[in-house]
């Protein structure tokens, strides 16, 4: 909260939420009554937020909301889902020997590929009788407490725990 800088939190939630939005705004009036997709890319922090990065973490739980509202509208023949993967590469400035040690800090000691996000991906495009729901793909993160992001890995305070 100390660090919050309006214009970064204005440019952060312009790009996680408000796009989104009017992207789907925008989607919905294009197919009218036809049949439609929409999938959100999500983040595993919506179901295990932790203190850093405050600003994308809300921005994220906030889009996960409108999947809901959304899956809710009656009358729409729309899909809504939420795709929430967890590491899946390197932060910017992260090493790849950090990257590859914070997977291991997950109960299945790995994270989701970009190969496994498309098949997830996929898998929901196949589906006729589902909608409203998220997909977390994180190796379990979700699942383990945190103190910071995956890219503070082992620089005081990314480890499981604290």
């Amino acid at each position: 909260l100390a660090t919050l800088e309006r214009a970064r939190v204005e440019d952060t939630l312009a790009l996680n939420l408000v796009a989104p939005m009017l992207l789907t705004s925008a989607f919905s009036r294009a197919v009218g009554q036809r049949p439609g997709i929409v999938v959100f890319m999500l983040d595993q922090k919506i179901a295990n937020p932790y203190p850093d990065h405050l600003t994308y973490t809300v921005a994220k739980g906030a889009l996960h909301m409108l999947l809901t509202m959304c899956a809710r509208e009656p009358g729409r023949v729309i899909r809504f889902y939420g795709l929430a993967p967890g590491l899946t590469i390197p932060a910017p400035g992260q090493s790849i020997a950090n990257f590859e040690a914070a997977q291991k800090t997950v109960p299945l000691g790995l994270s989701p590929t970009p190969d496994e996000i498309a098949r997830a991906m996929r898998f929901l495009f196949r589906g006729t009788a589902t909608n409203g729901f998220t997909l977390i793909l994180d190796g379990g993160a979700s699942l383990s407490p945190r103190a910071g992001d995956f890219e503070f890995h082992g620089v005081g305070g990314g480890q499981l725990g604290g």
